[in-house]
Order: structure tokens, then sequence, then C-alpha cells
């Protein structure tokens, strides 16, 4: 594209494809202001290397953000061509001697370049702030963030009192994939699977510095990534920004892709240096049996590239940073003879397999931060510590301390908490409750109250209410305690088959109408337990109604035959849902989860919620109808024909058991 001459302020002004100012200027002296950046000037400016992207892309199925990556990352805007001037936040005039130094080296490092005079028009200046991130970090931190969210809407702007769009808010979204984010626990477990090997197991974890200043904006888009600094110039910005919700999806897409090439090399490595640890030779053929059970075709195994099964190492991505952990036996060419590294040490495979990921941040461009890498049986990943030795994860200290100190500010406060501060905090313990699953029950009145403000509050806040409050000063107690042991870091769902010591079935349905029911059998006896509905309980949705007869029968008969295993049975999908991941809607499912989360916890007593069908569920329905079917009457009548003893726990009102 030709550079344009603008000899005199009479001519437009150059801009990138040719845009237009939709608003009037906010200069007068259109002669001082002196092109700066001319339309033929439009190379990307980033640090990745796009040679190297573009081989490793061939193959790869996400061709678009091989393209962003290539062209520069695209907002997807849709905004109007006109200038914006924004005034800095209070948070940047609150860490004013931090905004300079982080505006400068923006600057320093390339990603911005700095102008006296007005460089483009139409121009977009976003209001920038601070956060300090010293307390998370353990050390002196600031980050400089740019708020693409503003002007917020419905806020009229002058000349002509109109609303303008904020670049976050006229995104065109529609084409971005869904966000499939790696989870944590899926490291952990993994990690476990290759100790059971039985051979040593080294974990290792990287971090990619300044993962999105690296990544380049399409050179038509940066007239709206400006600021204006506090010596007055103009700063234009080339690289992607904190605070753009486009760059928070694609860059995950990108760290995806550097994913993919990482797990490919370390696969081809593994297949050019096998294992000769009899241990892992061994584990991978038993890993192999067990992939043609479940029905694997051996080619998909060949040669042992199939992560679910027996490859030698893990690795997840979570945008910039990066963990995984090796089988680290040593390493031996095809002769048999031992591979030395520099120093004449015998090379394991855990330490080049590190190696090879970082080699492949750099190929990429990205560099690892050598302070933040870490490498042996604890590695802290995403503020948690995975502890292979005692095959426990728990919450790093900082993080646990934070996490504790914010429940008990908010939980105190009078005045309600914002909205955006409150969907922080519950993604916070939603987070939390990786390591604390009775966490979960104590989340879901925080939910609720957010979701209620969420619709109704007219001044966006969430105001504290009791539950809320109890809710919160319990997860500040579980945070407070430096003793915590944490949880396994795998685990797999397991109940012993009936008939074994301590193993129950409990059976449970509720009608609509009248009442509910759950019955089990030991030794020859059916025990029963059923109630009718009363006056309170006309109102409940058969959901609710189901996961009363579960709970109730749960507690009751759980009690009674000292039951440390139960297989409980329901018909319903919903209370089944419940009663598996203890994450249901309702203020009453969410009351009677958190109480079987109690119950359990401290009996000592696992639980496997399996479906059956209302046909096969005859007893526990008849049970529940004492008008229309008999009641327990009618299943006592049966079990005496069959010649077992009847036992009928009657229960006048099923809220005194919770």
């Amino acid at each position: 594209m030709p550079r344009l001459n603008v000899p005199a302020a009479t001519e437009p002004l150059p801009m990138f494809s040719g845009l237009r100012s939709a608003f009037p200027p906010l200069v007068t002296r259109l002669d001082q202001v002196v092109p700066v950046i001319a339309v033929g000037e439009t190379a990307i400016r980033d640090d990745l290397n796009r040679h190297a992207i573009s081989i490793f892309g061939i193959d790869y199925p996400d061709r678009g953000i091989i393209d962003e990556c290539l062209r520069g990352f695209c907002d997807d805007s849709t905004v109007e061509n006109g200038s914006l001037l924004c005034a800095p936040h209070s948070g940047a005039l609150a860490f004013f001697e931090q905004a300079e130094a982080k505006i400068a080296k923006s600057v320093l490092k390339g990603w911005a370049e700095d102008h006296e005079r007005l460089p483009m028009w139409p121009i977009r200046c976003s209001p920038y702030s601070v956060v300090d991130e010293s307390a998370r970090a353990g050390a002196p931190k600031f980050r400089l963030t740019n708020d693409l969210s503003w002007p917020k809407p419905g806020v009229p702007l002058e000349p002509h009192g109109l609303a303008t769009p904020s670049l976050n808010d006229a995104m065109d979204r529609s084409a971005w994939p869904p966000a499939v984010l790696l989870r944590l626990a899926q490291v952990a477990s993994g990690m476990m699977v290759l100790k059971a090997s039985g051979a040593p197991v080294t974990a290792w974890k990287v971090d990619a510095e300044a993962f999105y200043r690296k990544v380049g904006r399409r050179p038509d888009q940066v007239w709206r990534q400006s600021m204006v600094t506090p010596s007055g110039n103009w700063q234009i910005d080339w690289r992607c920004q904190f605070g753009d919700a486009s760059v928070a999806v694609k860059a995950l897409r990108h760290s995806d892709h550097m994913a993919s090439v990482v797990k490919q090399r370390l696969r081809q490595f593994d297949a050019t240096y096998p294992s000769r640890d009899p241990r892992v030779v061994a584990w991978q053929r038993e890993r192999v049996r067990m992939a043609l059970e479940f029905g694997v075709l051996l080619p998909e195994l060949e040669p042992f590239n199939d992560e679910r099964w027996a490859v030698l190492h893990l690795y997840g991505q979570f945008v910039d940073d990066g963990g995984g952990a090796s089988i680290d036996d040593p390493l031996f060419d095809e002769l048999g003879r031992p591979l030395l590294g520099p120093d004449g040490q015998h090379l394991t495979r855990a330490k080049v397999h590190l190696e090879l990921v970082e080699d492949v941040f750099e190929a990429f461009g990205h560099l690892s931060s050598p302070e933040k890498r870490e490498f042996g049986e604890r590695i802290d990943l995403l503020g948690v510590a995975l502890d292979l030795s005692s095959g426990l994860m728990k919450l790093a200290a900082g993080k646990r301390e934070r996490y504790a100190a914010l429940c008990r500010a908010v939980s105190i406060s009078q005045a309600g908490v914002p909205l955006s501060e409150f969907r922080e905090l519950l993604g916070k313990l939603t987070f939390a409750s990786i390591i604390y699953p009775k966490g979960r029950q104590w989340v879901a009145p925080c939910w609720r109250s957010f979701k209620i403000a969420l619709k109704r509050s007219p001044v966006q806040k969430v105001f504290i209410t009791r539950h809320v409050r109890e809710a919160l000063q319990r997860w500040a107690t579980e945070l407070e305690d430096p003793d915590h042991p944490g949880v396994p870091m795998a685990c797999r769902e397991w109940v012993p088959l009936y008939g074994s010591p301590g193993v129950g079935v409990i059976y449970a349905d509720a009608s609509g109408e009248e009442g509910w029911a759950a019955w089990t059998f030991e030794a020859g006896v059916v025990y029963m337990v059923s109630g009718v509905w009363g006056p309170l309980d006309g109102e409940l949705i058969i959901a609710d109604k189901e996961l009363v007869a579960s709970t109730i029968g749960l507690f009751v008969l759980g009690e009674a035959l000292h039951l440390h295993y139960v297989w409980e049975f329901t018909d319903n999908t919903v209370a089944l849902s419940a009663i598996r991941t203890l994450t249901p809607s309702t203020p009453l499912s969410q009351r009677l989860c958190a109480a079987r989360v109690t119950w359990c916890s401290d009996r000592s007593v696992f639980v496997m919620g399996e479906r059956i069908t209302s046909a096969n569920n005859e007893w526990a329905d008849i049970g529940s109808r004492p008008v229309t079917r008999g009641g327990p009457a009618a299943v006592a009548t049966m079990a005496a024909q069959l010649g077992f003893e009847f036992v009928d726990l009657h229960v006048v009102d099923w809220r005194e058991i919770l």
C-alpha cells in the first residue's frame, strides 16, 4: 500500500485502511498534526517467530489462530471510527510512580512508542490503571491494565451526548470457539498415573515472560490502542493489552497451539529414547492391555503416543503457565550407552523434557522466566502446591491467606459489595473448592445472592445476608487453618459391592402429592423409612422432593444399619445430579446437599449415586403413596410373602432430621 503524502491540512490525514473520524476533531490546528504512522508502514510489530509458527501450524486444526499470529491479533470489534480521549483511572494516580515506570517500560521494550504530537486520527485513548499484585506475588509487583470496557454502557459523551460502546462491548464474539480450559485436577491426577509406574517421577513448571506483550496487534487497529501518558505524550501500543477481552480468548488458543507442539516434541523424544527401566516397560504393557480392554485399537497406541495410556510424560499449559511431570528414568541411546550431559553426568528424562519445553517456548518467540522455573517432587502451579511425595495438593500459603482475608472482609460488609468484586470472590472460592470440596456447599448461597442482585439490584451491589455471611465465615475459618491436609492429587469413585461389610443399597422415591419413601434390605429384613407431605411441602418441585427422599433415607437407614458405603438409587435425574455433583440450583436442594456433606464427612460415609428406572423402583414408589397404592403397609405385605421381615421407620416431619 503506497505512502500518503499530506502537504496541507485541507487534505485528509493519513490513517489505516482509509479510516475517517465520525466525530468532530478534538484539535483545532490540523496543520500541527504530523503523520507519524503512514499507511505504508503497517508491518506487525511483535516478538513472535512467525516463520516457525507457520511451519508448526501446517497440520494444526485451529487455522484461525495461526492466521492471527501471522497477521496480528484482531480485536473483532465493530466499534465506530471515532476519537475518544480518556483520563487515567484513580488506580493509576494512586500508584503514579509505578504507572510512569510501566508506561516507560513499554517504550524501552519496543512494545509501544511515545509521540509528543498527535500521531494519527481517529484515535482512542482508553483509561488505564495500576493493580497492586504484591500480596499475591510475595514481593513488590504492579500490573498496568488498560480499561477497554470504557465507556460504560449508556454513558453519554460530549459533544453530542450520545452513548458510545466500548471496544470490549462492541466485539463480535460469534466466531470465537468456546474456550476449553485444562483443569488443574487433570494435571494432578495425570502426575499420579505416572507415579503408578513405580519409577521415579519428577514434576516441573515453566512460566513465559510477558506473554501478552510478545504478541502483536493487527496494524490497522492500533489507532484504538492508545493512551495519554503522565508526561502528556501520546502512546501508541502495538502489542496485546491486559483488559482486552479478545486477547483473553485468543491467547488461550495460542497457548493451546504451543502445548500441542510441546507434546509432539516430547513424544518424538520418547520414541527415540524409550525407557529401559523394567518397571516402566511393564507398566506400559499393562496400560496397553487395559486400553485394549476398553476397546482402544492398537494402532492408536504405537509407539505409545496416546496420552491417556502409555506416554512417559504429562504436560498442561494455562496460557503463560506450563506444568507437567516426567518418568525420570536414565536415558540410553539405541546401543544401550548412557546419554551424558555437558557436565558428564548421566542424563535423565525429566531434565531433558523440561529443556525441550523451553526450546518450544523460544521457538514460538516466548521466553521461559528463569526465576519461576521449578523442578522436583513439588511444584506450585496456579497457586496450588502439587506434592508428588505425599500425593496431596493444597492451596499455596499466600493464596490461602489472601482468600481468607477477602472472605472475612466481604462477610462484614454493611454497604453491599459491587457485583464485579463479588463475582471475582466467587471465582476464587470456586477454584478453591478443588482443595476444599465441602466448600462447594458454602458457595451456593453466595451464588444465589449474586444472581438475584444481577437481576434486581438497582445499585449493582450484593448485600450480605445472614446465609451469605455464615457461608463466607465458614470459608474463612477453613482457609485460615495452616494445617489443612489438602486433598489427594488423584482419586477414583469406588464403592465395594453389596454384600461386603458396611455396604448398603438404598432405593428412594417421592410422589408429587402424597409422600416419600426409601428402603433397604439387610439380613432378611426390609427396612423402610417414609413420610407424608405436610402443608409446607405443597410448593416444592418434584426434584426437591426426590432429593428429600434420598437424603432422609440415607440419614435414617445409614445411621440405623451403621453403613459406611452406600449405593443410592433414584429415578429422578435432577436429584441424581445433585447427589453426584453436590451443586444443585434450588435453595432447598443446596441445603440438603450441605447437610449430606456434613453427615457423610462426620461419619466417614461414602455414597455412590446411581440411576434406576421408575418401573424397577416399585417398592419405593409404593411406599411413597400411602393413599393410592397402600404405602409401607403394602410393601410389608409383599415382603412377608417373600419370607422377609419388615421394619417401618416412619418420620413425622422430615425437616427435623436435617
